[in-house]
């Protein structure tokens, strides 16, 4: 009951987060990037080539929180397999999307790796926690 409690707190948590992401992006980023890659203006080349990229792929942050928490959440009750089979295969699904998009779609095809392996990741790691033993049963509660 703690676990899941836990989680879904933490989920909450890492959602808040992403929101104040989200906002930061389509706010002040360019001004960091700026900063960060030492350049003269917000119109330079890197600036706007990184801030296309991060500006997409926020908008998926609340599903690579998902990913990230759930494999530390079920490394955490013991299953080592679900979480390095997930990391692997989103390895595999990025390259293969890169591969296969960025002949026709140019940095687009790159840009969208990352979410597209996030969403399908998150599906077979939720099963997994869904299906373990050790979060059935019990009602969440905020009592030791």
């Amino acid at each position: 009951g703690r676990i899941k409690y836990g989680l879904r707190l933490v989920y909450k948590i890492a959602w808040v987060w992403c929101i104040l992401m989200i906002i930061m992006c389509y706010t002040i980023l360019p001004y960091l990037i700026k900063i960060l890659a030492s350049v003269d203006s917000i119109d330079s080349p890197v600036v706007k080539t990184a801030v296309k990229y991060q500006q997409f792929d926020c908008l998926f942050f609340f599903v690579v929180t998902l990913v990230t928490i759930t494999r530390n959440a079920l490394q955490a009750i013991g299953d080592k397999f679900s979480p390095l089979i997930s990391s692997f295969l989103e390895l595999l699904v990025k390259v293969v999307v890169v591969i296969l998009l960025t002949p026709k779609y140019g940095y687009w095809g790159i840009i969208v790796s990352e979410p597209i392996a996030w969403c399908l990741m998150v599906i077979p790691l939720m099963v997994s926690l869904k299906t373990r033993k050790e979060l059935k049963g019990v009602k969440p509660s905020i009592e030791g």
